[in-house]
């Protein structure tokens, strides 16, 4: 069976949807293969493997899930304008697309088996009562997000912490990364204490709240992430301890 997928945003994750809804609606179990075959069109090969469809468990986050609590910047994501094409969305003239937490959820299950957790590196973050092999898949998680954001090379300009509540709405809240509830400063060279809601993985907001504070303090700083009843403490500091003269 061949099916053709155009204009999703990565062929692998359109073959692997694909797959899901053929396998479900026949109750059969297929093998996957797939190729681009022009642009914004990916090939979708599925072969029957003779059996059934496997029973699929669910996925538990290994921190609360709860809404994020409006704040006085608040908006609705979706209100921005939007431009629907043929198979794609886009906000603000950037192509979107919508990933559930629970589809994050099941690529970190896949991945860390694999992670080898005897590899030292110099971290950036800290995953509070996160597993090891599970934080250095998040450690991945997070870069990715933090690099994505700088690569943007937008400027950060903030004069107080209360300026990270309203920035929380612009970089996080319109993309579903969640929401600032409050912020305050923990030393004097810019290290602040953050409370946060929501969110579809508290990696890329970490990430990208690293990057969006490295960006304004101009050098490198290190993430210590934990949560207590559903709500999320970030704390971003300096990554190096600065000399006092």
């Amino acid at each position: 069976t061949e099916i053709q997928v155009f204009g999703g945003a990565f062929s692998s994750q359109s073959g692997g949807q694909a797959l899901a809804y053929y396998s479900k609606v026949n109750n059969r179990s297929y093998r996957l293969k797939w190729e681009d075959i022009a642009a914004k069109c990916a090939s979708i090969m599925l072969e029957d493997k003779g059996a059934a469809l496997p029973k699929v468990g669910s996925v538990e986050p290994q921190w609360k899930l709860e809404n994020a609590a409006p704040t006085k910047h608040s908006h609705h994501p979706l209100s921005n304008p939007t431009s629907p094409a043929f198979g794609r969305w886009k906000m603000n003239s950037v192509e979107m697309c919508l990933i559930s937490s629970d589809l994050i959820l099941r690529i970190v299950k896949e991945i860390y088996p694999f992670v080898q957790t005897n590899i030292e590196t110099d971290r950036q973050y800290c995953w509070k009562n996160i597993p090891e092999e599970i934080g250095i898949v998040w450690d991945a998680i997070a870069d990715s997000s933090k690099e994505l954001f700088l690569s943007s090379e937008e400027h950060i300009i903030v004069s107080n912490p209360s300026d990270w509540i309203g920035l929380g709405d612009e970089l996080l809240s319109i993309q579903g990364l969640g929401s600032i509830k409050s912020c305050q400063s923990m030393d004097e060279n810019g290290g602040i204490i953050m409370q946060f809601y929501g969110g579809v993985h508290p990696a890329l907001g970490s990430g990208k709240l690293l990057a969006a504070w490295q960006r304004s303090e101009g050098r490198d700083g290190h993430v210590e992430w934990s949560e207590n009843n559903g709500t999320q403490q970030l704390i971003i500091k300096s990554r190096r301890i600065i000399a006092k003269e």
